[in-house]
């Protein structure tokens, strides 16, 4: 059976493709492939549970992860990478059931999975923490030491494109010393260009200028293991997707500073965010709000008489009583009035974000959206992002709602006959398994 690369483009959404499908290493891959645009991603729309929902085939509600960090405001700024929270199978455990090999670099959501044989883990550590310490405890071991040690002179932290070198370096090592039936891979230099500079900035045009290069060495990579194999030298086969867009933004809204001045919760500064932003830890709470760029979710205290239920670790003093019916009503208006919130999100919405079902504190109460130009965060920092609702009212009634413009993704296979046809993001799942004739569940 044909080898085959499943590789994110991260926030390369279906506009960009004017971009990419000019490029000579895209371009020559797609000459006899077919390309999905427009595809509908998931909600919400952020990083890590999109990653989940290819990885699983599954919406957020269905999978388990609803967030990139832990949704936990005493612990907000930590990242998830832990694959053990998962709740349905993912492609690597259906692909190490048939007997299949799985290499992986820097895949969200993959640390501690039994199924990945070769696996370099993402794993997003506070400024000033070892990043190898964590990766170790997660991943290969003596791969990711002999890794680190051949290629640390590229990585600068999180900062691209040093961090995409070095995961293609790794990714060449991999290819051409283990082979693997399945190798998986995340690029997030457009994703960090956007948000730094803005979608449609020069420094976001190099990105992409940037992935084609990165293809080109994929491309080579596997065709020189094919020959020495002694496969036919085009015989890989190469899934490129998209987990979301990005859309520019120019101001914040920041509701947990309103609950701040109500006594409502405290925040107290993190000094060492992964990627250097503002950011606090919230304690003394009767109620948060969970950020999630174009989305936020509104958590309460459990009330007198309802079961607290506690996180490891998470001590009760963090938190107080709860909000009484009305002030809760009171509040929600008070925060629909604010310059920048859209609407209220629909029960919908909130189902598939995974967050009515969050175990912590008995899920979110309700959700809001931000208007487009806007985000939610402390502070202003960002010129792009994502996590806003897929789809957008087409009335003012908010009764009628179609696909959200420019925030489509896509997919791309190198191959024309093909028989899933991929018109939602989770449709790439379905590819990859018929490709590799996996079972999922």
């Amino acid at each position: 059976m044909p080898k085959l690369l499943l590789i994110s483009f991260d926030a390369v959404g279906s506009d960009e493709l004017s971009i990419l499908s000019q490029q000579p290493n895209f371009q020559k891959l797609m000459k006899d492939g077919t390309v999905f645009k427009d595809m509908k991603t998931v909600f919400v729309s952020n990083t890590y549970p999109i990653h989940c929902s290819v990885a699983t085939g599954v919406d957020p509600c269905y999978h388990g992860l609803c967030s990139n960090t832990l949704v936990n405001p005493a612990k907000s700024t930590f990242w998830n990478y832990d694959s053990r929270i998962l709740k349905h199978k993912t492609l690597w455990k259906a692909a190490a059931e048939k007997g299949l090999s799985v290499g992986n670099v820097l895949w969200p959501v993959t640390g501690s999975c039994a199924s990945i044989k070769w696996n370099i883990p993402e794993i997003a550590v506070p400024r000033g923490e070892s990043q190898l310490k964590a990766n170790l405890k997660s991943g290969s071991v003596w791969l990711q030491i002999i890794e680190f040690l051949r290629h640390k002179k590229l990585l600068d932290g999180v900062n691209q494109p040093q961090l995409d070198s070095f995961a293609i370096h790794c990714a060449q090592d991999i290819i051409s010393k283990k082979n693997p039936d399945l190798f998986i891979i995340h690029l997030t230099i457009y994703d960090s260009m956007c948000h730094k500079y803005g979608r449609l900035s020069d420094e976001s045009k190099f990105a992409l200028h940037f992935l084609d290069d990165c293809l080109g060495v994929l491309i080579k990579e596997c065709q020189k293991i094919n020959k020495k194999v002694g496969d036919p030298e085009d015989s890989t086969q190469f899934v490129i997707f998209s987990d979301h867009a990005q859309l520019d933004v120019s101001k914040n809204i920041n509701p947990n500073k309103i609950l701040a001045d109500k006594g409502f919760l405290s925040m107290h500064p993190v000094e060492n965010t992964t990627f250097g932003n503002s950011a606090s830890r919230i304690n003394n709470w009767r109620c948060f709000f969970q950020y999630s760029g174009g989305s936020a979710f509104f958590f309460t205290a459990p009330t007198k008489g309802e079961k607290r239920s506690e996180e490891k670790g998470d001590k009760s003093e963090n938190y107080r009583i709860g909000l009484s019916s009305s002030e809760l009503r009171n509040l929600q208006d008070e925060i629909l009035s604010l310059e920048g919130v859209e609407r209220l999100l629909t029960e919908d919405e909130l189902k598939e974000s995974g967050f009515a079902d969050c175990p912590f504190c008995g899920g979110a109460k309700f959700g809001i959206a931000a208007k487009e130009g806007w985000y939610f965060d402390e502070q202003h920092w960002e010129k792009a992002t994502h996590g806003y609702t897929t789809m957008v009212p087409s009335n003012n009634s908010f009764t009628d709602f179609i696909p959200r413009p420019h925030y489509g993704t896509f997919c791309a296979v190198n191959k024309k006959d093909v028989t899933i046809q991929c018109k939602r993001v989770t449709d790439v799942t379905k590819l990859v398994a018929s490709l590799l004739d996996l079972k999922m569940n």
